[in-house]
């Protein structure tokens, strides 16, 4: 499995290490797009294989605002630089003890016990220091929804499809001074809220 990760081309990839890092004017070194879920059931055989070619990601409709005093820490640089060169070895991951690129950055910055169990405490006060505001009670909600939910995954511990899950449900649920209106944005999210929760998706 690990050089399913080679190009850094998941969907989840895109927005769970833009997740520690958009938040910060910190340079993006990976290129992906969001994977998202949705409280609606996902039929597969209505939904593509890949993101459909010219529609806008849903990351550049709502646009995550950052808390001004917030820094990416050097656990965090560290974190992302270890486990993105074990998703680029292959079975460096399993190799290191993590099943995916997702649970290796939760565990490196303390977000998940090495029982592969989320720290939910840590992880909502992670956000204060990330998150404008304004994001905080959407994501708390978020969160709550998705630990609750059964998810699809690749993961054995189930972590990809919670933050999936989680991203999804933040974005939807985006603060209206942080959202684009129009007609792209509109088709993204209908689509998003539909087949988001695929963990097939590539971009």
């Amino acid at each position: 499995n690990g050089y399913i990760y080679t190009k850094l081309n998941t969907f989840l990839l895109y927005y769970f290490a833009q997740f520690i890092m958009w938040v910060h004017s910190s340079v993006i070194f990976l290129v992906f797009v969001a994977a998202t879920a949705s409280a609606a059931a996902l039929d597969d055989g209505d939904c593509p294989k890949q993101y459909p070619e010219g529609m806008r990601p849903i990351h550049e409709c709502c646009v995550v605002g950052k808390n001004p005093k917030g820094n990416l820490t050097a656990e965090q640089r560290a974190a992302i630089h270890i486990c993105t060169n074990l998703a680029n070895t292959a079975s460096g991951l399993a190799a290191a003890g993590y099943g995916c690129f997702t649970e290796c950055l939760l565990i490196r910055t303390g977000r998940m016990g090495e029982d592969k169990t989320l720290n939910k405490e840590k992880y909502l006060k992670d956000l204060q220091n990330e998150f404008h505001e304004d994001f905080l009670e959407p994501a708390k909600k978020a969160l709550d929804l998705c630990l609750e939910k059964k998810l699809k995954a690749k993961c054995p511990s189930g972590i990809d499809g919670v933050m999936q899950c989680f991203i999804v449900q933040l974005m939807l649920n985006c603060p209206a001074q942080f959202w684009t209106d129009g007609e792209e944005c509109k088709e993204t999210r209908a689509f998003v809220e539909k087949c988001g929760e695929n963990p097939e998706f590539r971009p």
